[in-house]
């Protein structure tokens, strides 16, 4: 389990930092899959999943809430737990802030914040040029 955390952690970190379109476009693409259809989620090997990767995110340098996010959900329908990535943005004084975080059955289970009310939920919409 932490070797696949540290190489997704890696693997996204990596990504983003080379490609962020492509790696951004894609988590955005993530807002419209459905929640995978894998039966009962197994509290106990999604709780171990999200340890891993608090854990190892530490030893990634910059590993935002988006690298862990995506790692996590990568990781969770490995082991074929439904999972569903969230981006909200906030307005800040002159900029906004945007946030990242992973949800099994409505629930935040990684990137829970303490003003998360104040993210508003991004959703992905059609793209008008297809």
């Amino acid at each position: 389990m932490i070797v696949r955390t540290l190489l997704w952690l890696s693997y996204y970190r990596a990504g983003l930092w080379l490609f962020p379109s492509i790696v951004t476009r894609r988590a955005a693409n993530d807002l419209t899959d459905a929640l995978d259809n894998c039966g009962q989620t197994d509290n106990t090997l999604v709780d171990e999943v999200l340890r891993s990767v608090r854990r190892c995110s530490r030893y990634i340098p910059a590993a935002s809430c988006l690298t862990q996010a995506l790692a996590a959900k990568m990781i969770l329908k490995h082991y074929g737990q439904p999972s569903k990535i969230r981006i909200g943005v906030a307005p800040t004084d002159s900029t906004i802030e945007a946030h990242a975080w992973v949800e099994i059955d409505n629930k935040i289970v990684l990137g829970r914040l303490r003003q998360h009310a104040r993210f508003a939920v991004m959703t992905s919409r059609p793209d008008i040029h297809s």
